[in-house]
């Protein structure tokens, strides 16, 4: 993949170490990061002038939510921005009219920035929680789903990628459930979004939440939730601010004020220019000069080109399922604790996760890894046993 090898290049973090930890947060491209200084010297030169600023900040966001619909397949209006995925889940959950004794149902999800939102909401309103399983196969999974729901269910959350296994978990067919028994999905795609091809529309899932961090590769502190017109109505917005209406003007000092026609209206925050410039900037490079096909390919083919080489080591336990794995393996080394196998590995120059209950190692691959990435880890790992 000579062609993928040359985008490398873009990719200053990749050069001098082994970056397997996309699953953290992906590297920056360097187009990215002179974006966000150009616009920071801008406004230390210039300062932040109204309206200025303002008009700045808004296109810059507007093309932000272009270029995610073209990534999902989906419209722009559909599409509302946030600062990462508990902010993104904890809007979609305080929105929803739910009370004591509703339950929600969830699967895979792993880090704090996913449950914290859901267990806080549910503590508050009184609303039941139910855990499926993560590690079931899709059949399994939907059908545990299935089982679960009661005459109070009102909404199920799981994870396009369990970041505990890396395993794709059946959105599609949850979707389709869901849909059936007349209750809202919520995709939490942390750990999917920019690894994995989804179309939104056609998969049926009515809201998607996205963190910008990782193999969209952005920078901290930027996201989205992608919310279908099919559950508008249902959203009773709990937080918003001046993004959410539908002009500046959209407000009087009596408290009569009018909402964005469009999911703008879910919006908390414009924040920083300079994130979301960055992030337009990375966005554009992962579309445009590398191709999201690509992208989806080269995540997908190394991961694979790992699984087939630590199957081959006997002190090695890979916890991802084969034909459930989109860009991040978990690995269990036999009399190693992950914590201090991540630590060695960074001493030998190479940059591994841990899962969110630190019980196993996490590898993940991004555009601007390389074969070679591959080889150097397994080696490492055999000297491990060694």
């Amino acid at each position: 993949m000579a062609y993928a090898d040359h985008l490398r290049r873009y990719f200053p973090a990749v050069r001098g170490v082994t970056y397997l930890n996309t699953a953290y947060a992906g590297a920056l491209p360097e187009a990215a990061a002179s974006a966000m200084q150009t616009v920071y010297a801008q406004a230390c030169a210039e300062g932040r002038l109204e309206p200025v600023h303002a008009q700045r900040l808004a296109a810059v966001r507007q093309q932000v939510r272009e270029q995610l619909a073209h990534l999902f397949h989906t419209d722009a209006e559909r599409i509302a921005l946030t600062t990462g995925t508990a902010h993104g889940l904890g809007m979609v959950l305080w929105a929803l009219p739910l009370r004591a004794g509703d339950e929600v149902v969830y699967a895979g999800l792993g880090d704090a920035d996913a449950v914290l939102p859901l267990y806080a909401f549910a503590q508050r309103r009184g609303v039941v929680t139910r855990r499926l399983s993560g590690s079931l196969d899709a059949d399994a999974l939907v059908a545990q789903a299935g089982a679960s729901i009661t005459p109070r269910t009102r909404a199920m959350i799981c994870a396009h990628v369990d970041p505990q296994s890396g395993r794709r978990l059946p959105v599609e067919a949850l979707a389709e459930l869901c849909r059936a028994r007349g209750i809202l999905l919520i995709v939490d795609g942390s750990y999917g979004a920019g690894a994995d091809p989804i179309t939104l529309e056609e998969s049926g899932i009515p809201v998607y939440v996205v963190d910008g961090r990782r193999w969209l590769c952005g920078p901290f502190g930027v996201g989205a939730v992608v919310v279908s017109p099919d559950v508008w109505s249902m959203l009773q917005p709990a937080w918003t601010g001046e993004p959410a209406l539908a002009s500046p003007s959209a407000l009087d000092a009596w408290g009569s004020f009018l909402l964005a026609p469009d999911a703008r209206r879910f919006e908390l925050a414009s924040g920083d220019l300079a994130p979301w410039t960055g992030w337009l900037e990375s966005l554009r490079f992962l579309r445009g000069q590398a191709g999201w096909d690509l992208v989806f390919t080269r995540v997908r083919g190394l991961s694979g080109q790992a699984m087939e080489r630590l199957l081959d080591l006997p002190h090695v336990r890979v916890m991802t399922p084969r034909d459930a794995r989109v860009g991040m393996l978990a690995l269990e080394v036999a009399g190693r604790e992950a914590g201090a196998c991540a630590e060695d590995a960074r001493a030998h120059g190479i940059e591994v996760g841990i899962s969110p209950d630190g019980r196993w190692i996490r590898i993940s691959f991004g555009l601007y890894n390389h074969e070679d990435d591959v080889e150097r880890f397994v080696k490492w790992l055999e000297q491990v046993r060694a």
